[in-house]
């Protein structure tokens, strides 16, 4: 079974929300501009807009859930976040987490993040020469991410003790 939550799709009220969301964070002067939907984003909506507040800007990235399913491989944003937040502390390399939605934003499950430059097309990653310098690092930096991540105490993370183990071999 699977359903659309209950998010707004049209895309001037989710701007709109997330404005005031960002205001309630930030101050009445903050606001947001340079918005784009990404194309993907799997079961999320993607949005990166940049948050404004007098001559600072910062790139951020709000990721909503628009759709659930039961049998779902993905865990929900409500367990995302968290574990974003003991992956930086332990340095391993995820998006810095900046605010999770709450029912106040009307936005639904979700959260934002700092924005991350760089590629994420697979046929590009594997095939495109500019990136044969990133694809000969991307081994020892694998390596280096999946140490840190192993280094974290399972008592750091006791949200994942209901998860079902993945039948995916990755």
């Amino acid at each position: 079974m699977s359903s659309k939550t209950a998010v707004a799709d049209d895309i001037d009220v989710i701007i709109d929300r997330l404005r005031e969301a960002v205001r309630r964070r930030f101050g009445a002067t903050a606001d947001i501009d340079n918005i784009d939907v990404a194309t993907v984003g799997g079961i999320n909506r993607t949005v990166l807009f940049d948050h404004v507040d007098g001559a600072s800007r910062r790139r951020l990235v709000l990721r909503q859930e628009t759709y659930t399913t039961e049998f779902s491989p993905f865990l929900p944003p409500a367990k995302q976040w968290p574990l974003l937040e003991v992956c930086v502390r332990h340095g391993v390399p995820v998006p810095a987490p900046i605010f999770a939605l709450d029912e106040v934003d009307q936005l639904g499950r979700g959260y934002v993040v700092a924005f991350v430059a760089g590629e994420t097309l697979p046929k590009k990653l594997l095939t495109d020469a500019a990136f044969a310098p990133a694809r000969a690092l991307f081994p020892s930096q694998a390596a280096e991410a999946l140490a840190r991540l192993h280094a974290i105490a399972p008592a750091e993370v006791l949200l994942l003790d209901d998860v079902p183990d993945s039948i995916d071999a990755l």
